[in-house]
């Protein structure tokens, strides 16, 4: 089967899905649009599709990039290192096909998703799509900014897939966003894996150690984590960490900077990675996370708004600026 090298944004293409065959799949290039293939093996091969839904899965191309399959909303997407794609994935009442279509790339902004929480809504307003692929036992409450979750249980969580930007080594990077603890204890906040269950290359980027204090974590083929404050219980913060390697790891409570390292060199997964809130999925079982990259035991219990990743370290006015809607 032939298709286009050189699809526009927006086309619709039907791919033949041919039991226990390769299809031939051109080299890559920004316009192109790789073939999926059903059980076949390809060394340029970027997803492997078959018609039973339950085995939607993903597959790494070394450099390249990966495509994803989430079966929950019937979605794929293609990440290179540079490039975002978003297909919506449908049935064509046609056993032999299933319809990609390329509606967008990513946005160039160093906003790479915006999660406000607003009218229930689990979905990226960064405009980048990088929606939420897992949501278990949260509930909406009154937020900082119009709406916020409400983490309650220990099975709560919180998951985005799609940061093949943040498994870049070197790669800047901020996460901000409000809190407001119901308790403090030892848990994570924004927990980042290789892995879709937490597992694999992890870190919490942003945590709470055993006496409650904020902390942020990242890696440099051994633990660079700064320490933030105690939070109150019950009352809306402003958290955020920003890494860059001239600048290192930092951590901001209420827009003012209270730590930082010294510049290093982020050693990233080189994987497309999941941010999970509130619950590190106990990645410490039998994970490659460092025992010091994550928190022991614990879940974070109280109410997360306005979560925003950016693909640079935010500076002091930025983050003043979210700090002070």
């Amino acid at each position: 089967m032939i298709l286009s090298n050189d699809l526009i944004i927006g086309d619709q293409i039907k791919i033949g899905i041919i039991n226990n065959v390769s299809l031939n799949v051109p080299q890559w290039s920004t316009r192109s649009l790789f073939y999926p293939v059903l059980n076949g093996t390809c060394e340029e091969c970027l997803c492997a599709v078959v018609t039973n839904s339950s085995a939607l899965n993903s597959i790494v191309l070394n450099d390249i990039g990966s495509f994803n399959c989430f079966r929950n909303n019937q979605t794929c997407q293609f990440f290179s290192k540079s490039t975002f794609y978003q297909f919506w994935l449908s049935n064509d009442n046609d056993t032999e096909y299933y319809i990609f279509q390329l509606p967008t790339t990513l946005n160039e902004s160093d906003l790479l998703a915006w999660h406000s929480f607003d009218n229930g809504s689990y979905n990226d307003s960064s405009g980048n799509q990088l929606n939420a692929i897992e949501v278990v036992d949260v509930s909406p409450a009154v937020g900082r900014i119009n709406d916020a979750v409400n983490f309650s249980l220990n099975t709560s969580l919180y998951k985005i897939g799609g940061f093949i930007r943040l498994g870049q080594s070197e790669q800047p990077y901020s996460v901000a966003l409000w809190v407001r603890p119901k308790i403090l204890q030892e848990a994570p906040l924004v927990h980042l894996s290789a892995q879709s269950d937490g597992q694999g290359w992890c870190i919490d980027m942003l945590g709470f150690l055993v006496d409650g204090q904020t902390v942020a974590r990242c890696w440099q083929l051994s633990p660079v984590i700064v320490s933030g404050l105690v939070l109150p219980i019950d009352v809306w913060t402003h958290v955020t960490t920003a890494y860059s390697p001239t600048i290192g790891l930092q951590i901001y409570i209420n827009g003012t900077l209270i730590n930082q390292s010294s510049p290093f060199s982020y050693s990233a997964s080189d994987q497309n990675n999941y941010i999970t809130l509130a619950n590190s999925l106990l990645a410490q079982s039998g994970s490659a996370c460092a025992s010091s990259m994550i928190a022991q035991s614990g879940v974070f219990h109280g109410l997360i708004d306005e979560l925003r990743v950016y693909t640079k370290a935010l500076s002091q006015d930025d983050i003043d600026a979210l700090a002070n809607p």
